[in-house]
């Protein structure tokens, strides 16, 4: 009995998901997920921002910010839906900021947890929205 309650403890404990990953990009520690996504970051270089300076002044009056990192657990498992929307976007853009390693690119926009997702307007953050659930409802609002 105790070894089938502890099966059961760990199996909840092992696949239950942090929704949200805490910011820390001087640290060294990487988590290693196996994502089976077909889209990678990479593909969309055009729309990486890797300067502090150039979150907020795109040349469009309204605009998103998603911020991740590769590390973080609850980015992969949204991932291939992230990206799949911003192929298919028509009519707002979304900016990727890959965290990891760049130590001012949130503080001037206090986001403080990936995935998060941010809504600019006339170079003001209007809102921010932090965790899988909030960034996905933001994403499905988009066209």
């Amino acid at each position: 009995m105790k070894r089938l309650i502890l099966i059961i403890f760990l199996t909840i404990f092992l696949t239950g998901c942090n929704s949200l990953a805490l910011i820390n990009p001087s640290a060294n520690t990487a988590t290693t997920t196996t994502n089976t996504s077909t889209k990678n970051y990479d593909d969309f270089s055009d729309l990486m921002i890797t300067n502090a300076d150039e979150q907020l002044t795109q040349n469009y009056s309204v605009y998103y910010l998603y911020y991740f990192q590769e590390a973080c657990y609850a980015c992969n498992q949204i991932k291939n839906e992230v990206l799949s929307k911003i192929e298919l976007l028509e009519n707002d853009k979304i900016y990727l900021i890959d965290v990891h390693g760049v130590d001012d690119i949130c503080e001037s926009i206090n986001v403080t947890h990936t995935p998060s997702i941010v809504k600019i307007v006339d170079h003001q953050v209007e809102y921010i929205k932090e965790g899988s659930t909030d960034v996905l409802e933001v994403l499905n609002s988009l066209s």
